[in-house]
């Protein structure tokens, strides 16, 4: 989680997709993505309160809402289903996306508004079920052309809306046992000092810079949790 954060606190997103092929050692799926949803509220927060002004609230704001809709369907997901084949799919998806923006192949999307709460319902839906879905998000903004700070603005208002709903969701389905609670506040000192330090690293980076840097993530942190997911399922 102290190295997630630190993506986090750079890139705007990552943490989950970063810490859980490591936490998955030794914790169980659910228990991953409970610890992750809940410690992105804080970090998100501190996010967007910093690129706050960047933020494009009117099409964020639809699209946060398409991402509401589709938060219930993914902690039923969670709370019911068997989630591996499903992971495996989604980050395959993930990395072909990833690649088809790094070759401009970029009108996978295109800069159309329209297509953007298809994508927040999604996203929505799998952030609360695998904790891996932001990545879908990034590239749709990239897609459209933002500026680091607005892609920073928009992804922690995406997020924050999400995994607080979702964290509402796993209340309710008893998902928050006393030894996860016990956890997030073990997690929550690294998290605060990891994504510090990418607030610093952050204020280095150029444009160019970050846009390589956040599909460099995209690709190594699905490319991790991927043959991580793979290696489950052949044990």
């Amino acid at each position: 989680m102290f190295f997630g954060s630190i993506i986090a606190g750079t890139a705007g997103f990552g943490m989950g997709m970063t810490a859980s092929p490591f936490m998955l050692l030794v914790l169980d799926p659910r228990t991953v993505v409970v610890i992750s949803n809940a410690m992105g509220i804080a970090v998100f927060t501190v996010v967007l309160y910093q690129s706050r002004r960047a933020l494009p609230v009117k099409e964020m704001s639809v699209i946060a809402v398409a991402g509401l809709v589709g938060t219930p369907v993914g902690v039923f997901a969670l709370s019911t289903v068997s989630t591996n084949l499903l992971r495996i799919g989604i980050l395959v998806l993930i990395m072909f996306t990833a690649i088809a923006v790094v070759s401009n192949a970029g009108t996978i999307f295109g800069k159309s508004k329209t297509i953007g709460p298809v994508v927040g319902f999604v996203v929505g839906a799998i952030i609360a079920a695998f904790g891996i879905g932001g990545p879908l998000m990034v590239l749709y903004l990239l897609a459209r052309g933002w500026s680091s700070q607005m892609l920073r603005a928009s992804m922690s208002f995406f997020f924050l809306i999400n995994m607080f709903t979702g964290v509402v969701g796993y209340v309710v389905t008893g998902l928050y046992t006393k030894e996860r609670v016990v956890l997030t506040l073990i997690v929550a000192v690294p998290v605060l000092i990891g994504f510090s330090l990418g607030g610093l690293l952050l204020k280095k980076l150029d444009e160019n810079t970050f846009r390589q840097g956040v599909i460099a993530v995209i690709l190594f942190t699905s490319t991790m949790t991927l043959a991580w997911e793979l290696f489950r399922l052949a044990s």
